[in-house]
């Protein structure tokens, strides 16, 4: 047995398969070979249920949005000029979210959290991809997830 196979044997990792409907295929491909790298090792691949993981990315975006514009209002009026017209659009974006979503989105954050902490019960770690697509060419205004499945990257 190597040196990694024994500091690797009995870890648990958690993976969300529900998650990878998510991913472009190739990240799934990738994710996927990383896990069967891990368990070759000895590391035991336990399956988490976390609800409502479909409203991660309308979450994460009101609540990163509305704080960016929260954060930047003082700056971002007097000098509107001075940003990037991505980051405009973004933080304009931000300021147009009702106090209610913002409230939701954090509501449904503490609710992740406290399903990830309870998951953390029963497994050491997860395996997930940074992001559930490949770099995107400059210019690009979508992301393909799947085959007729197209984001908008200010979404993301």
């Amino acid at each position: 047995m190597s040196e990694l196979d024994k500091e690797l044997k009995g870890l648990r990792i958690g993976i969300l398969s529900d998650y990878f409907q998510y991913c472009q295929p190739s990240v799934t491909k990738n994710i996927k070979k990383a896990i069967s790298t891990l368990m070759s090792h000895g590391v035991e691949i336990i399956d988490v249920q976390i609800g409502n993981l479909e409203d991660i990315i309308l979450a994460k975006t009101v609540i990163q949005s509305s704080e960016a514009s929260a954060y930047h209002q003082k700056n971002f009026s007097n000098n509107f000029m001075d940003y990037g017209e991505d980051v405009r659009i973004r933080l304009d974006k931000g300021e147009r979210y009702l106090a209610t979503e913002y409230i939701h989105a954090l509501e449904y954050r503490k609710l992740l959290k406290s399903q990830f902490m309870e998951a953390f019960q029963s497994v050491d770690a997860f395996i997930l991809p940074t992001l559930p697509f490949v770099a995107r060419n400059i210019g690009d205004t979508t992301i393909s997830i799947k085959e007729g499945q197209d984001e908008e990257i200010g979404l993301i």
